[in-house]
């Protein structure tokens, strides 16, 4: 299907494979194959953020995955949306990105030294790209956020 002399395979064109291909691409000298089983996503409910109701449970967005049936919960399964397309999941989690609390980061240092918020806030701030109006503290990055906008 593919013909070609690639470096690297990255399989998956969510929001952890993007970022690995760019990284890995960067140097022109390398070659990277990115196969993707869903398409480019130009729905327009990808673009806004309550547009995952129409995406979530919808094959050609999500692989309508469900996990194993849940003991505690009478043998339910449970849906466990996972996106298909450029962006995989992150174009169908309502375009939300939370990070964890300072003191959960801290909590988990007492277990595994090196996560506390200290440790790890310089890789958030390598990954996100925060728009601000100081030039000397916006940093840029491939997996980019905006800050809302308040009325």
């Amino acid at each position: 299907m593919f013909e070609g002399d690639w470096n690297y395979v990255v399989v998956g064109a969510g929001t952890a494979g993007c970022v690995l291909a760019n990284w890995l691409s960067a140097d022109p000298s390398r070659w990277v194959l990115q196969p993707e089983a869903g398409g480019q996503n130009r729905n327009p409910c990808i673009r806004v953020p309550i547009g995952y109701f129409r995406t979530i449970g919808d094959p050609r967005y999500d692989w309508c995955l469900q996990t194993d049936r849940e003991p505690n919960l009478n043998g339910r399964r449970l849906a466990w949306p996972r996106g298909r397309g450029l962006g995989g999941s992150s174009a169908i989690n309502g375009l939300i990105h939370v990070r964890a609390q300072r003191q959960d980061f801290d909590d988990w240092e007492r277990v595994v030294p090196g996560w506390s918020f200290k440790d790890v806030l310089p890789y958030f701030r390598k990954m996100e790209r925060h728009l601000v109006h100081s030039a000397t503290s916006a940093t840029s990055s491939p997996a980019a956020r905006k800050r809302p906008k308040l009325p």
